[in-house]
């Protein structure tokens, strides 16, 4: 068995791990219905979203393992961290790294793996998106690569969608510096709902440069968001998800999700958001794929012979 090399960026990855304060099992439903979503499209039995810290991985979301987690020194997705393109291993047994590794030898015996890296706007890999066979597999299509990709963006999503809410619970200040280097587009507003803040991500997402929105009301942005009192409008949002529109600098509306944060000093009130559109975009096509699968998984095109072990009875050793 082969470890996973350390890459001389470690202390950076992991304090960039530490930022999503991710390390619990069962962390976000979110995530627990994109590796249930990966079990159906991409026909496994296992899919899981692991987070590598120092000496263990744990499993953020997981479905068909009952164990939260394993050693990092066997671990495969390890081997997947750094990579630019997924880490396909069509069968463990066959493969001088694994083929001796307990995960193979041993509960939940490990044949087929393909994990793709969730890698930090900072570009640290934290962890992997990943799929398990107890059954090799011959091939892994480009269709059910660019699936994986997809689900592993979706992931990301979740976790940096948290990595902000937690700046935003340590303060404005935080939240401000955290939004400095998120690819999302985040902005800030005062109580009197004038933009105040507005990062490269909100200029990407709308087209608006910084210094054109600045002191201007929000809802020239976000018309949903218009009336009378923007301070009573926009605390009825906080620490909720609501889908609204934003507007293009070309005229143009957009269908985003709005999370919204509020902090007040005084009888001062500041307000944080953060506007996503692209999760809308990739769940609507990985949720028609699921539905042309259908049940029996049709829909996948990697080969899988029929009927196998339960792979969930993983044996004690991987619960130390």
């Amino acid at each position: 068995m082969r470890v996973a090399a350390i890459s001389p960026d470690e202390p950076d990855r992991l304090a960039a791990l530490a930022q999503y304060d991710a390390l619990h099992p069962d962390l976000d439903p979110a995530l627990d219905a994109l590796v249930a979503l990966a079990r159906r499209l991409l026909d496994v039995p296992i899919a899981l979203v692991s987070l590598v810290a120092e000496d263990r991985q744990l499993f953020a979301a997981r479905t068909g393992l009952d164990v939260c987690g394993t050693a990092r020194d066997i671990s495969f997705c390890g081997h997947a961290l750094g990579r630019d393109d997924p880490l396909v291993v069509p069968d463990a047994r066959a493969d001088p790294r694994f083929a001796d590794n307990p995960l193979v030898t041993g509960a939940p015996f490990v044949r087929f793996y393909a994990g793709v890296p969730l890698r930090s706007p900072g570009g640290q890999d934290i962890g992997t998106f990943c799929l398990i066979d107890t059954r090799p597999r011959a091939a892994v299509s480009g269709r059910d690569r660019a699936v994986l990709r997809d689900l592993a963006r979706l992931a990301l999503d979740v976790l940096e969608t948290r990595r902000i809410r937690l700046a935003a619970q340590a303060g404005h200040h935080r939240f401000l510096a955290v939004a400095v280097t998120s690819p999302y587009a985040i902005l800030s507003a005062d109580e009197a709902g004038r933009i105040r803040f507005w990062n490269d991500g909100a200029v990407a997402l709308l087209g608006h440069d910084e210094a054109d929105v600045i002191g201007t009301p929000i809802d020239h942005i976000l018309p949903n968001l218009a009336g009378n009192d923007p301070e009573t409008v926009l605390s009825a949002l906080a620490e909720t998800t609501t889908p609204v529109t934003a507007r293009h600098r070309d005229g143009a509306l957009i269908p985003v999700d709005l999370s919204l944060s509020v902090w007040r000093a005084g009888n001062a009130a500041s307000f944080g958001m953060i506007l996503r559109e692209a999760r809308r975009e990739i769940e609507a096509r990985l949720h028609s794929l699921a539905e042309g699968a259908g049940d029996d998984g049709a829909g996948a095109q990697a080969t899988r012979p029929p009927p196998r072990r339960d792979a969930s009875a993983a044996d004690e050793r991987l619960r130390a």
